[in-house]
């Protein structure tokens, strides 16, 4: 049971670093801020080399290629899916549930930018940084 949680501390992690210039985002009733998403998806990536790298070290012996990036991934679904609640969370809470009652012009294109960007965006720049950083620094 230990082992299936072991993940949650680092998704949580990354999830608050991404979500938090989404909440910035959110604080502004014009929705103008949309590179704060990209700001968030670059603090993403970041906090998930790092994460990989602090577990990789606790890990005894040589790690492979592939136990890296089954462990980027574990920790990248984790935190995916939690930064997935946090937005949903923001969106009813934060607006009162009357986003659509005030919308601005620019907040349908915000509909379709934030999924993509929480989705697949952070799992295509984090799996490509955590996968270039563990090919250089990969020991023969």
């Amino acid at each position: 049971m230990k082992k299936l949680f072991s993940h949650v501390k680092p998704s949580l992690i990354c999830s608050i670093a991404y979500c938090l210039p989404v909440f910035f985002l959110f604080r502004n009733d014009t929705y103008s801020n949309v590179w704060l998403l990209y700001l968030g998806n670059i603090c993403f990536a970041i906090l998930l080399l790092a994460c990989t790298i602090f577990l990789k070290n606790k890990k005894e012996g040589l790690p492979t290629i592939q136990s890296i990036m089954s462990l980027a991934i574990k920790i990248e679904i984790g935190s995916i899916l939690i930064s997935c609640l946090i937005i949903l969370l923001l969106g009813f809470i934060y607006k009162d549930g009357n986003i659509l009652k005030h919308q601005p012009a620019n907040v349908l294109g915000l509909y379709y930018m934030l999924p993509l960007s929480t989705i697949l965006i952070n799992f295509v720049i984090g799996i490509f940084g955590v996968y270039i950083w563990s090919i250089t620094t990969k020991t023969n």
